[in-house]
Protein backbone atom coordinates (compact mmCIF):
# COMPACT_ATOMS: atom_id res chain seq x y z
CA UNK A 1 0.00 0.00 0.00
CA UNK A 2 1.46 3.37 -0.77
CA UNK A 3 1.22 6.14 0.91
CA UNK A 4 -1.69 7.82 -0.77
CA UNK A 5 -3.56 4.56 -0.11
CA UNK A 6 -2.20 4.79 3.49
CA UNK A 7 -3.46 8.47 4.04
CA UNK A 8 -6.92 7.70 2.18
CA UNK A 9 -6.64 4.48 4.83
CA UNK A 10 -6.16 6.87 7.91
CA UNK A 11 -9.39 9.39 6.61
CA UNK A 12 -11.64 6.66 5.96
CA UNK A 13 -10.84 5.49 9.43
CA UNK A 14 -11.95 8.90 10.73
CA UNK A 15 -14.94 9.27 9.01
CA UNK A 16 -16.23 5.91 10.14
CA UNK A 17 -15.81 6.76 13.56
CA UNK A 18 -18.71 8.64 13.40
CA UNK A 19 -20.65 5.59 12.74
CA UNK A 20 -18.96 4.29 15.96
CA UNK A 21 -21.26 6.93 18.01
CA UNK A 22 -24.72 6.05 16.71
CA UNK A 23 -25.65 3.17 19.25
CA UNK A 24 -24.66 6.10 22.27
CA UNK A 25 -26.62 8.86 20.56
CA UNK A 26 -29.72 6.35 20.33
CA UNK A 27 -29.11 5.24 24.33
CA UNK A 28 -28.61 9.04 25.53
CA UNK A 29 -31.96 10.18 23.45
CA UNK A 30 -34.13 7.13 25.31
CA UNK A 31 -32.77 8.73 28.81
CA UNK A 32 -34.33 12.17 27.69
CA UNK A 33 -37.75 10.84 26.38
CA UNK A 34 -38.31 8.86 29.61
CA UNK A 35 -36.84 11.91 31.79
CA UNK A 36 -39.70 13.84 29.85
CA UNK A 37 -42.29 10.97 29.98
CA UNK A 38 -41.34 10.73 33.64
CA UNK A 39 -41.94 14.35 34.59
CA UNK A 40 -45.02 14.46 32.45
CA UNK A 41 -46.29 11.89 34.82
CA UNK A 42 -45.80 14.32 38.17
CA UNK A 43 -47.35 16.83 35.85
CA UNK A 44 -50.60 15.24 35.93
CA UNK A 45 -50.85 14.82 38.75
CA UNK A 46 -52.06 18.44 39.35
CA UNK A 47 -54.65 21.14 37.76
CA UNK A 48 -52.55 24.20 38.84
CA UNK A 49 -49.85 24.68 41.19
CA UNK A 50 -52.25 25.99 44.31
CA UNK A 51 -49.66 27.20 46.84
CA UNK A 52 -46.10 27.23 47.54
CA UNK A 53 -45.88 23.81 49.35
CA UNK A 54 -46.99 22.31 46.19
CA UNK A 55 -44.44 23.84 43.62
CA UNK A 56 -41.69 22.73 46.37
CA UNK A 57 -43.39 19.31 45.91
CA UNK A 58 -43.45 18.93 42.10
CA UNK A 59 -39.76 20.83 42.06
CA UNK A 60 -38.86 17.98 44.45
CA UNK A 61 -40.05 14.90 42.06
CA UNK A 62 -38.87 16.47 39.25
CA UNK A 63 -35.10 16.46 40.84
CA UNK A 64 -35.37 13.60 41.65
CA UNK A 65 -36.24 12.23 38.18
CA UNK A 66 -33.41 14.47 37.01
CA UNK A 67 -31.25 12.87 39.71
CA UNK A 68 -31.54 9.37 38.03
CA UNK A 69 -30.64 10.70 34.80
CA UNK A 70 -27.97 12.32 35.45
CA UNK A 71 -26.64 8.57 36.87
CA UNK A 72 -27.76 6.91 34.06
CA UNK A 73 -26.34 9.52 31.67
CA UNK A 74 -22.78 9.26 33.45
CA UNK A 75 -23.02 5.90 33.26
CA UNK A 76 -23.30 5.84 29.53
CA UNK A 77 -20.56 8.04 28.98
CA UNK A 78 -17.85 6.05 30.87
CA UNK A 79 -18.82 3.17 29.21
CA UNK A 80 -18.27 4.86 25.99
CA UNK A 81 -15.16 6.00 27.23
CA UNK A 82 -13.55 3.01 27.87
CA UNK A 83 -14.56 1.71 24.25
CA UNK A 84 -13.34 4.26 22.30
CA UNK A 85 -10.02 4.40 24.01
CA UNK A 86 -9.88 0.66 23.85
CA UNK A 87 -10.76 0.83 19.84
CA UNK A 88 -9.05 3.52 19.10
CA UNK A 89 -5.66 3.16 20.17
CA UNK A 90 -5.34 -0.38 19.24
CA UNK A 91 -6.50 1.02 15.51
CA UNK A 92 -4.17 3.26 15.59
CA UNK A 93 -1.55 1.16 17.07
CA UNK A 94 -2.09 -1.49 14.06
CA UNK A 95 -1.83 1.53 11.59
CA UNK A 96 1.58 2.60 12.67
CA UNK A 97 2.71 -0.85 12.80
CA UNK A 98 1.62 -0.79 8.79
CA UNK A 99 4.01 2.03 8.47
CA UNK A 100 6.80 0.42 10.43
CA UNK A 101 6.53 2.15 13.35
CA UNK A 102 6.13 0.52 16.86
CA UNK A 103 4.64 2.78 19.27
CA UNK A 104 3.42 2.49 22.82
CA UNK A 105 -0.18 2.82 23.83
CA UNK A 106 0.29 5.05 27.47
CA UNK A 107 -2.06 3.53 30.35
CA UNK A 108 -3.26 7.14 31.17
CA UNK A 109 -5.74 7.62 28.47
CA UNK A 110 -9.11 6.72 30.18
CA UNK A 111 -8.13 9.12 32.92
CA UNK A 112 -6.90 11.73 30.80
CA UNK A 113 -10.34 11.77 28.55
CA UNK A 114 -12.56 12.14 31.97
CA UNK A 115 -11.10 14.92 33.05
CA UNK A 116 -10.41 16.69 29.45
CA UNK A 117 -12.54 19.60 28.36
CA UNK A 118 -15.93 18.06 26.00
CA UNK A 119 -18.37 20.12 24.33
CA UNK A 120 -17.48 23.59 25.76
CA UNK A 121 -17.96 21.47 29.84
CA UNK A 122 -14.64 21.27 31.44
CA UNK A 123 -15.08 17.37 31.37
CA UNK A 124 -17.55 15.11 30.54
CA UNK A 125 -19.24 15.12 33.96
CA UNK A 126 -20.14 18.96 33.65
CA UNK A 127 -21.04 18.06 29.94
CA UNK A 128 -24.19 15.82 32.01
CA UNK A 129 -25.18 18.32 34.64
CA UNK A 130 -25.14 21.18 31.92
CA UNK A 131 -28.34 18.78 30.06
CA UNK A 132 -30.33 18.21 33.70
CA UNK A 133 -29.71 21.92 34.34
CA UNK A 134 -31.60 22.93 31.05
CA UNK A 135 -33.90 20.61 31.64
CA UNK A 136 -34.67 22.16 34.70
CA UNK A 137 -34.90 25.43 34.15
CA UNK A 138 -36.99 24.64 31.91
CA UNK A 139 -39.89 23.01 33.93
CA UNK A 140 -39.11 25.29 36.73
CA UNK A 141 -39.91 28.64 35.04
CA UNK A 142 -42.88 26.74 33.26
CA UNK A 143 -43.80 25.98 37.11
CA UNK A 144 -43.15 29.48 38.37
CA UNK A 145 -45.30 30.97 35.32
CA UNK A 146 -48.28 28.35 36.51
CA UNK A 147 -47.92 29.19 40.18
CA UNK A 148 -48.12 33.21 40.09
CA UNK A 149 -50.32 33.63 37.12
CA UNK A 150 -52.70 30.73 37.92
CA UNK A 151 -52.61 29.05 34.59
CA UNK A 152 -53.17 25.54 34.32
CA UNK A 153 -50.65 22.67 34.54
CA UNK A 154 -52.03 21.54 31.48
CA UNK A 155 -50.31 24.27 29.70
CA UNK A 156 -46.65 22.94 30.68
CA UNK A 157 -47.63 19.40 29.86
CA UNK A 158 -48.68 21.06 25.98
CA UNK A 159 -45.32 21.91 25.69
CA UNK A 160 -43.34 19.16 26.94
CA UNK A 161 -42.85 17.28 23.67
CA UNK A 162 -41.57 20.92 22.24
CA UNK A 163 -39.54 20.59 25.09
CA UNK A 164 -38.13 17.28 24.70
CA UNK A 165 -37.15 17.84 20.97
CA UNK A 166 -35.53 20.91 22.07
CA UNK A 167 -33.40 18.74 24.54
CA UNK A 168 -32.82 16.05 21.84
CA UNK A 169 -31.19 18.40 19.60
CA UNK A 170 -28.98 19.64 22.07
CA UNK A 171 -28.01 16.75 23.56
CA UNK A 172 -27.71 15.11 20.33
CA UNK A 173 -24.57 17.75 19.66
CA UNK A 174 -23.18 17.13 22.93
CA UNK A 175 -22.77 13.55 22.48
CA UNK A 176 -21.89 13.63 18.70
CA UNK A 177 -19.00 16.47 20.11
CA UNK A 178 -18.47 14.00 22.55
CA UNK A 179 -17.76 11.01 20.76
CA UNK A 180 -15.21 13.28 18.47
CA UNK A 181 -13.73 14.53 21.49
CA UNK A 182 -12.88 10.85 22.77
CA UNK A 183 -11.78 9.79 19.63
CA UNK A 184 -9.22 12.74 18.74
CA UNK A 185 -7.84 13.02 22.43
CA UNK A 186 -7.06 9.05 21.99
CA UNK A 187 -4.92 9.75 18.81
CA UNK A 188 -3.48 13.02 20.61
CA UNK A 189 -2.66 11.50 23.59
CA UNK A 190 -0.96 8.58 21.69
CA UNK A 191 0.89 10.42 19.32
CA UNK A 192 2.37 13.22 22.03
CA UNK A 193 3.52 9.76 24.05
CA UNK A 194 5.35 8.29 20.93
CA UNK A 195 6.64 11.94 20.32
CA UNK A 196 4.88 12.28 16.54
CA UNK A 197 4.11 14.87 15.14
CA UNK A 198 0.72 15.87 13.15
CA UNK A 199 -0.86 17.59 10.26
CA UNK A 200 -4.05 19.41 11.43
CA UNK A 201 -6.41 18.28 8.22
CA UNK A 202 -9.94 20.04 8.12
CA UNK A 203 -12.52 18.82 5.75
CA UNK A 204 -12.18 21.60 3.01
CA UNK A 205 -16.11 22.68 1.91
CA UNK A 206 -18.52 25.97 1.82
CA UNK A 207 -18.92 25.03 5.19
CA UNK A 208 -15.45 25.25 7.23
CA UNK A 209 -15.08 27.11 9.77
CA UNK A 210 -12.14 30.21 9.50
CA UNK A 211 -10.34 28.86 12.21
CA UNK A 212 -10.39 25.45 11.01
CA UNK A 213 -9.61 26.16 7.50
CA UNK A 214 -6.10 28.67 8.84
CA UNK A 215 -5.19 25.21 10.96
CA UNK A 216 -5.62 22.80 7.91
CA UNK A 217 -2.02 21.45 6.52
CA UNK A 218 0.09 22.74 9.03
CA UNK A 219 2.48 20.58 10.97
CA UNK A 220 2.79 20.74 14.98
CA UNK A 221 4.40 19.67 17.77
CA UNK A 222 1.82 18.24 20.22
CA UNK A 223 3.35 20.55 22.88
CA UNK A 224 1.97 23.51 20.75
CA UNK A 225 -1.98 22.37 20.31
CA UNK A 226 -5.20 20.82 22.14
CA UNK A 227 -6.55 18.60 19.92
CA UNK A 228 -10.17 18.98 17.83
CA UNK A 229 -12.78 19.29 18.05
CA UNK A 230 -12.85 23.25 18.30
CA UNK A 231 -16.45 23.39 18.64
CA UNK A 232 -19.75 21.74 18.25
CA UNK A 233 -19.85 19.53 14.17
CA UNK A 234 -16.09 20.21 14.10
CA UNK A 235 -14.93 18.28 11.69
CA UNK A 236 -11.00 18.33 12.06
CA UNK A 237 -8.90 15.61 12.76
CA UNK A 238 -4.88 15.34 13.36
CA UNK A 239 -2.55 12.70 10.75
CA UNK A 240 0.45 11.44 11.30
CA UNK A 241 3.58 13.28 10.24
CA UNK A 242 5.08 9.49 8.74
CA UNK A 243 1.53 9.82 5.75
CA UNK A 244 3.18 12.86 4.30
CA UNK A 245 1.43 16.02 3.53
CA UNK A 246 -1.84 16.10 2.92
CA UNK A 247 -3.74 16.50 -0.80
CA UNK A 248 -3.89 20.32 0.20
CA UNK A 249 -1.10 21.62 2.23
CA UNK A 250 -3.13 24.97 2.67
CA UNK A 251 -6.72 25.92 2.63
CA UNK A 252 -5.31 28.06 -0.55
CA UNK A 253 -4.37 25.49 -2.44
CA UNK A 254 -8.14 24.16 -1.96
CA UNK A 255 -9.62 26.81 -2.99
CA UNK A 256 -7.86 27.86 -5.81
CA UNK A 257 -8.91 24.55 -7.29
CA UNK A 258 -12.65 25.66 -6.90
CA UNK A 259 -14.75 26.90 -10.16
CA UNK A 260 -15.83 30.28 -9.39
CA UNK A 261 -19.55 30.07 -8.09
CA UNK A 262 -17.74 27.84 -5.74
CA UNK A 263 -15.47 30.07 -4.72
CA UNK A 264 -18.50 33.19 -4.50
CA UNK A 265 -20.50 30.70 -2.40
CA UNK A 266 -17.17 30.45 0.16
CA UNK A 267 -16.59 33.82 0.15
CA UNK A 268 -19.62 36.01 -0.22
CA UNK A 269 -20.28 38.82 -2.76
CA UNK A 270 -18.31 41.72 -0.86
CA UNK A 271 -14.93 39.32 -0.30
CA UNK A 272 -15.33 37.51 -3.57
CA UNK A 273 -15.04 41.03 -5.53
CA UNK A 274 -11.88 41.97 -3.17
CA UNK A 275 -10.50 38.69 -3.98
CA UNK A 276 -11.28 39.00 -7.88
CA UNK A 277 -9.36 42.64 -7.19
CA UNK A 278 -6.21 40.67 -6.91
CA UNK A 279 -6.30 40.28 -3.37
CA UNK A 280 -4.81 36.75 -2.62
CA UNK A 281 -7.01 34.44 -0.48
CA UNK A 282 -4.05 34.11 2.18
CA UNK A 283 -4.90 37.52 2.83
CA UNK A 284 -8.66 36.88 3.91
CA UNK A 285 -7.82 35.21 7.82
CA UNK A 286 -5.22 36.11 10.17
CA UNK A 287 -4.65 33.52 13.08
CA UNK A 288 -7.90 31.80 12.46
CA UNK A 289 -10.66 35.02 11.89
CA UNK A 290 -11.67 36.61 9.07
CA UNK A 291 -10.35 40.15 8.52
CA UNK A 292 -13.17 42.60 8.26
CA UNK A 293 -14.22 43.54 4.56
CA UNK A 294 -13.43 47.28 5.19
CA UNK A 295 -9.80 46.16 6.77
CA UNK A 296 -9.55 44.21 3.62
CA UNK A 297 -9.89 46.98 1.45
CA UNK A 298 -7.00 48.81 3.34
CA UNK A 299 -4.98 46.06 1.66
CA UNK A 300 -5.66 46.45 -2.16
Amino acid sequence: MNSKDKLKKWIKHTVDTELYGNTIRVDVAKLVSSVYATILKELKKSTFVYSKAQYKRLIEAIQEVLKEYKIDYTNVLERQIGKISEYESNWVKDFMAELGKDIIVPATIISSIKFSPIALQSNYKELVSSSADRIFRDIDSSLRTSYITKTPVSTIIESIPNLTEKTLRTVDADVETFNTTSFSLTDYLVFKHNKEQVYWSSILDSKTCNECAYRHGQLYSLKEIEPPPLHHHCRCDLVPQSLGPLEYNTYSEWFEDLEEQEKKDVLGPGRYQLYKSGLGIDRFINDGTFISIKSLKDLL
